[in-house]
Parts: structure tokens; sequence; C-alpha cells
């Protein structure tokens, strides 16, 4: 049996940053009016099909100054609310560094015996909390183990709870917006839309720059690049998402797998996913009870000396029985990025 080879390295880099232009300026988008904001986020509706064409939720509360090209921050304001709805202004966007895209391989020495190469579908995915958790460790607890008063708050969807399927599970074809070019003016797509399984790669920005590091490794708990420790599709998907396109194959539109669908900045994903019961426990930690009383109990909870990561503080309770919560609308991850410290660990 041949030795099963991993890559791996470190490439350190800001969980987000300002975009800009090369000459600096501020990179933004004028936020739209009678837009419907959703705990502070903007939320960009799917298509009729279900896909998504940009980020479920967006953050929009620095406002681009016209003149001055400064950022305000609108949380000071006690109408932030209806400041989103009304819209009108320009947001700062974000860099976040997650992305899709495909790699694939040819070898001129073995093009005889091999005519064709098909490529891989590779998802740069927001970091992961709790790395060692697969996904598909998370659906077998799910399906065998979870207590029944558990069970009715996670993976909602408004429906209902639905399987917290991994990556492995999905069958929707590769991101079929992906073409490459044949002649001038003319192109192909990489991804076959009919073809609903694709080897997949999901690792992390900058991964394999180093010199390769030979591990002979077996089962011995580290981060699995492959799709059964990535986490499938829903509401609208952590690792991946999904999008709907024309197909050239068909007479309609089809849906497909996009990098795309969540929020921008993956931040915004962590901020709400944790408040709400750690919506995705094999990613994220439970902060539930940091926040307002509301629908989310805190079901997955960290230990109370792990709290602060993300910077906010626990409920307060004053000498006259009042509790002082943080206001989920008023959170900032994307804002704060340099200062929030991903470092929850195995215990």
């Amino acid at each position: 049996m041949p030795d099963f080879v991993m890559l791996g390295h470190a490439h350190p880099h800001p969980l987000a940053e300002e975009a800009r232009l090369p000459d600096n300026r501020r990179v933004g988008f004028p936020v739209p009016p009678g837009g419907v904001p959703s705990y502070g986020a903007f939320k960009v509706p799917p298509t009729a099909g279900g896909g998504r064409p940009a980020p479920e939720l967006v953050y929009v509360r620095q406002a681009i100054d016209p003149l001055t090209g400064q950022l305000e921050d609108l949380n000071q304001h006690p109408n932030l609310l209806q400041i989103l709805v009304s819209g009108g202004f320009r947001a700062q966007h974000y860099v976040d560094y997650a992305a899709d895209g495909w790699v694939k391989a040819d070898c001129e020495q073995l093009a005889l015996e091999l005519p064709r190469t098909l490529p891989a579908y590779s998802i740069l995915a927001p970091p992961d909390f709790y790395p060692i958790v697969k996904q598909q460790d998370v659906l077998d607890w799910w399906r065998q183990s979870v207590p029944p008063d558990v069970a009715s708050f996670l993976f909602l969807d408004g429906t209902g709870p639905i399987p917290p399927e991994p990556l492995s599970d999905c069958r929707l074809t590769a991101n079929i917006s992906f073409r490459s070019p044949i002649t001038w003016g003319k192109s192909t797509p990489i991804f076959d839309s009919s073809d609903d399984t694709y080897p997949t790669i999901v690792s992390a920005f900058g991964a394999g720059k180093a010199e390769p590091t030979m591990l002979r490794v077996f089962n011995d708990g580290r981060v699995s690049p492959l799709g059964d420790g990535a986490s499938g599709l829903f509401a609208p998907g952590w690792d991946i998402s999904r999008a709907e396109d024309e197909d050239e194959n068909s007479n309609g539109t089809i849906l497909h797998l996009a990098g795309y669908g969540g929020s921008s900045p993956f931040l915004e994903d962590i901020r709400l996913c944790s408040a709400q019961s750690a919506f995705w426990p094999a990613m994220e930690p439970d902060t539930a009870r940091l926040y307002e009383p509301g629908s989310y109990p805190s079901v997955t909870p960290i230990p109370q000396r792990l709290l602060g990561w993300d910077g906010l503080e626990a409920p307060l309770l004053s000498k006259t029985a009042r509790c002082f919560t943080t206001l989920l609308t008023r959170t900032m991850f994307a804002a704060r990025y340099r200062e929030v410290s991903v470092s929850i660990s195995r215990e």
C-alpha cells in the first residue's frame, strides 16, 4: 500500500481587510433603500430557484464619507436599523480570502496513456474553530445520539431541522461559471453540469507554498482537506454555498456549488451563527448566552473561561439584579477584525 502524503504549510494573514484600490481609495458599494436588515447585516435575497448570486448577509455598518473617504461607524447611531433600511450610502467592502476555484494537472509525458484529465474543485474556506471535528462526525451524532430537546433547536431552515450533511454527500455540480478559453472570444465550462460528483480540495489561503513536507499519517487527528470534513449546504452554507446560472447543456438554469453565497466578510457568519446556538457546531463555539434572551438557547456552550475570544464580555449582573447583555444587532466582528482572536483549543 502506498504511503499517504499530505502537504502542510501555514501562511498567516488577517482574518479580513478593508478593500482598497491600488491607489488606496476605499472600495464600497451603494446600499439600496428598502433593504431588509437581519441582525444588523444587509440581507441579499436568493434567486427563485434558491441560488445565491451574492453573499446572503453583508456587513454595511461602516459608511464611506463621499467627501473625505473616511469611515463613519453607523453603530454609534441610536436609529441604526432605520439607517440600514433607508440605505442611500456607500458601505465599506472587506476582503476575507474565502473563495472557490479549480485545479487541473497536465503531464506531457503521460498524454498518450492519459489523454484526458479532469479538474478538481478547490475551496478556500473560512477558518474552522474545531478543525479536528469532521462534518461527517456531526451528521453521525445528529442522527444517532443528539437528545431530542437539543435536536429541535439545531439546523433549522424555517420548516424544521435538516440534516447537517458533509460536502461529500452533496450532489450538485461544481461552479459552472468557471470557463477555459478555446479561441479568441470562445470558451468552454471547466465543469460539466451533468456531473454532480467531483474530487474536492478544501484548504486555506496560501497553503502549499513552502517546501513539501512528507507526513506519514494514519488517523492521527490532523485536519482533513477532503469533502467528508467540510460542510455541505444550508442557510446558505459555511465552507461552500450554491448559486443558480444559465446552463448551456439545458434550456434553463441549474443550481451549482459556488463560494460567494456565504456572508461578506465571513466574520458575519461567525457573529450570527455563534449567537444562534452555534448553528454550525463543527465550526464555531456557541455564544448565545452572551446576547439578549431570544429564541436561541445555548445548546452547545463553551466553558466560561474561554469566553472573550470574540472580544465580547459575558452578561453582567448588577447589584440591583439587572442583567446587562450585548445587543446582537450592534456587535461588530467585521470592523474589529484585528481584535478577534481565534484560539479555541481541544480539551
